[in-house]
């Protein structure tokens, strides 16, 4: 599996690092700027081209056995696959890391454990994995990785950790669990692969696990804890990897959204001058940095019309993320713009709240629709997936408080407030969208909230009633004209049980007319 990389007695972190007052603070290969430290060769990859341009198959085989990972990172995807397709089915036998080259990038996996023990069953395994992420399907690609337990289990031993497989593994595990939106278990995945560095020919992946984890914080953790992994990724070495190009275009995704904060015109520009073919599968969070940027901006309808521009996968061969982020994108510019049906989308895309933001778009809609219970129900259910995530942490207990204080519990609406005041401290960083009755509230009941109001709230909406099934058939009716004899027929109901429907629907309404219920009806968009 290969041999340490590193030099006898140099220490591991120093070999990572350079001097970070010459670091390339904003990624110098997408801002065109010239890099100003060494880059480190990646020597696999030369002798794996020149064994190629000799026609040496065995070779080439060799040099990707003896080290998987920097093999594959040394040499770009679309250039091994042509490597690998001129080889001999001959001189490929018995190479289980060919075997799981050729799987990942001909996207054409073998269902693992098809194939006994050992690298080829490994390599059955990650070609189905690979295949189902690279196809916006993280949750099909979990079930890969649950069917083939006991294949990972019986090679373990073939993980050197002294050659960058822990590394790999845990960012190939953080991706995977932003993918399926569980972005506390993504950031404990990558605070792993930074634990132990891997060569220094693979310094990207330590970079690599540093930008990630900032991209999530980004958007729903701590911003401070961002910018502290995003100087340290700085710091790191560049190698010679066709990977560099692709981590550069994450970190300026990370740094327009915390630039959204102060200078929101600026963070649009940054984010669009990202490459989009760069992006690759990390595309869900590109969509939701482009809410926050023009939300931020005061922008709603450019970001729509982006989003919409950027939404080309279809939904319905996706799942996770990649399934109900466009909704999400979305819904963060329905809520803003009070749009309650336009936001609702968002359940139609995650009808089960894989996904955690989805479960506080739901809250929200609770809220709306005045069903203070379930909101209240659902958030303190999602309390664990939203602990170490600041921002989501955040909206969720704001969302809380909101809805104890409509339901005319002001003790307990402000001490949910002050306790997110005391945990989160003086940079408690605010969601995108705050309600302003509970922002007035928080202003009022709570020292140290913040006074400035964060740009977009959620707009103060009348909330609306809670209809049962039978008042919500009997809306069309009414706007329709028809008699109580006629809905009655209609809805194969006593007239008796029409006159009970309406006088409680009016009541909830507030009115005491046909027309006056039509008109409170339609503003708040029940028919």
């Amino acid at each position: 599996m290969g041999t340490m990389v590193d030099g006898a007695g140099e220490d591991r972190g120093e070999m990572l690092t350079r001097d970070a007052s010459r670091a390339p603070r904003h990624n110098p290969a997408l801002r065109g700027e010239a890099a100003d430290a060494t880059v480190v060769p990646i020597p696999r990859g030369d002798d794996i081209e020149l064994a190629a341009a000799r026609g040496d198959a065995a070779q080439v085989v060799s040099l990707i056995d003896a080290s998987p990972i920097e093999a594959w990172f040394a040499v770009p995807p679309d250039r091994m696959l042509e490597i690998l397709s001129g080889l001999s089915p001959s001189a490929m036998h018995g190479s289980g890391a060919v075997h799981a080259f050729r799987l990942l990038l001909q996207s054409d996996p073998v269902e693992p454990g098809e194939s006994g023990d050992g690298w080829r069953a490994l390599g059955e395994l990650g070609g189905g994995f690979f295949d189902a992420r690279v196809h916006g399907q993280p949750l099909r690609a979990a079930a890969v990785l649950d069917r083939g337990g006991e294949v990972v289990t019986r090679t373990n031993a073939l993980f050197d950790e002294t050659a960058g497989w822990r590394a790999f593994i845990a960012v190939q595990t953080g991706i995977q669990s932003i993918l399926a939106g569980e972005y506390a278990a993504a950031l404990a995945a990558f605070s792993h692969a930074v634990t132990a560095p891997p060569p220094r020919t693979l310094a990207v992946l330590y970079r690599d696990a540093m930008v990630k984890g900032a991209l999530v914080h980004a958007l729903f953790g701590d911003p401070a804890a961002a910018r502290r992994d995003l100087d340290v990724a700085a710091t790191v070495v560049r190698t010679q990897s066709w990977a560099e190009a692709i981590v550069d275009a994450h970190a300026e995704i990370a740094e327009a959204v915390l630039l959204a904060d102060t200078l929101p015109d600026a963070a649009i520009d940054r984010l669009e001058h990202v490459p989009i073919a760069l992006v690759g599968e990390l595309w869900p969070l590109r969509l939701l940095a482009t809410a926050t940027v023009y939300l931020r901006a005061g922008r709603p309808d450019a970001g729509r019309r982006r989003i919409d521009e950027l939404d080309h996968f279809p939904a319905q061969a996706t799942d996770g993320l990649p399934r109900v982020a466009p909704a999400l994108a979305r819904s963060a510019i329905a809520l803003i713009e009070a749009d309650f049906i336009a936001a609702a989308d968002v359940i139609a895309a995650d009808p089960g709240t894989v996904v955690v933001d989805t479960g506080l778009v739901r809250a929200v809609l609770d809220l709306v629709a005045g069903d203070e219970d379930a909101a209240i129900l659902r958030l303190t259910g999602l309390g664990p997936r939203t602990a170490g995530l600041s921002r989501l942490e955040a909206g969720r207990t704001i969302a809380l408080a909101w809805a104890l204080l409509r339901k005319g519990d002001e003790k307990a609406a402000e001490q949910t407030l002050r306790a997110l005041r005391e945990r989160e401290g003086a940079d408690m960083p605010l969601p995108l969208a705050v309600p302003q009755e509970i922002h007035r509230f928080a202003v009022a009941r709570v020292p140290g909230w913040p006074v400035e109001a964060p740009i977009g709230f959620v707009s103060d909406a009348e909330p609306r009633p809670r209809l049962t099934e039978g008042e919500r058939r009997l809306l069309p009716l009414l706007a329709a004209g028809l008699t109580r004899e006629q809905m009655a027929s209609e809805l194969f109901v006593s007239v008796n049980t029409v006159k009970t429907q309406q006088r409680s629907l009016f009541r909830k309404l507030g009115v005491s007319s046909r027309v006056d219920a039509l008109v409170v009806a339609d503003r708040l968009q029940l028919i």
